[in-house]
């Protein structure tokens, strides 16, 4: 089964709005994709701050927030045309899932360099001057569907 993807999953750390930088914050502001900021589990910082933060930074139309609870992350991933994360370890849940990952942040390379192989998992440098168009490039190769596995679906069986 083909599932559609039209969706940018970013997981974000215990304090997220730490790791939301300048150049991540141009990148979701540029663009056409709605992004997913899935919050970790342990996350230490206020919903309302949050989305304070979205709205003050002109990036909350194109972007929701999810906590851990809203909806399994692998049904998240597999909706996903691309993972990007600073050193989460949804990057191992994404490979798994055959969603593309792309590691932002210089402690995601130590972590996770032995993964890196610039067809499933990316590493482009969150503080380079080439930051947004390289994420974008690598976007712009994504396909619009993907082969993911065939059993999450788009309904919920106890409706």
């Amino acid at each position: 089964m083909k599932i559609p993807k039209s969706k940018l999953c970013c997981s974000l750390q215990t304090s997220p709005l730490e790791l939301l930088t300048r150049e991540v914050i141009s990148l979701i502001y540029n663009s056409k994709y709605h992004w997913v900021l899935r919050l970790h589990p342990r996350n230490e910082t206020p919903l309302i701050d949050i989305k304070n933060f979205l709205i003050q930074n002109r990036i909350d139309h194109n972007t929701e927030i999810q906590t851990a609870e809203d909806i399994p992350l692998p049904y998240v991933l597999t909706k996903s045309i691309l993972h990007i994360t600073n050193y989460s370890g949804c990057v191992i849940e994404a490979l798994t899932l055959n969603t593309v990952t792309v590691i932002i942040h210089n402690v995601g390379f130590e972590m996770f360099r032995n993964y890196i192989d610039d067809k499933k998992v990316f590493y482009v440098n969150r503080t380079s001057k080439d930051f947004e168009s390289r994420v974008l490039e690598i976007l712009s190769l994504q396909t619009e569907e993907s082969e993911s596995l065939d059993i999450f679906y788009d309904f919920n069986p106890i409706d």
